[in-house]
């Protein structure tokens, strides 16, 4: 007897129904896995656009004492220009 390369297919005649309460169960299951996946997701981008802008605020203060003490020092320096003319 020769054996097949490749069983035939499975073939039934009245493929077995499942009830639609569990199709929509696991359809629920998933959703709600889902909404939960993206409220965590939606929490770690709310806490790090919180420290980006600490980030940002820290920069701009910064930059905003570095404008002043370059304006300090260009009043000073024109000070000493005028007093030397």
């Amino acid at each position: 007897m020769k054996k097949e390369l490749f069983p035939p297919p499975y073939e039934h005649k009245h493929p077995p129904i499942r009830n639609v309460n569990d199709l929509l169960s696991e359809k629920l299951a998933t959703g709600q896995k889902i909404a939960e996946k993206d409220r965590i997701e939606a929490h770690n981008d709310y806490q790090v656009n919180l420290k980006s802008e600490e980030e940002v605020r820290a920069i701009l203060k910064h930059l905003h004492a570095q404008n002043n003490a370059l304006a300090e020092l260009l009043s000073i320096l024109s000070d000493k220009k005028q007093t030397q003319k």
